[in-house]
């Protein structure tokens, strides 16, 4: 499997997100990323 790193201001979008209470599937939309991607990140 090939992963992409994210950058700093995606991961600050990320915890922005999760703070206003967004769950991750929506997350990944904003972000175009996938729902594993973000997963992976949040653990």
């Amino acid at each position: 499997m090939s992963y992409k790193h994210l950058t700093v201001n995606k991961r600050g979008c990320i915890y922005q997100f999760k703070n206003y209470g967004m769950n991750i599937r929506n997350i990944a939309k904003a972000l175009k990323r996938s729902t594993s991607t973000l997963s992976r990140e949040i653990k």
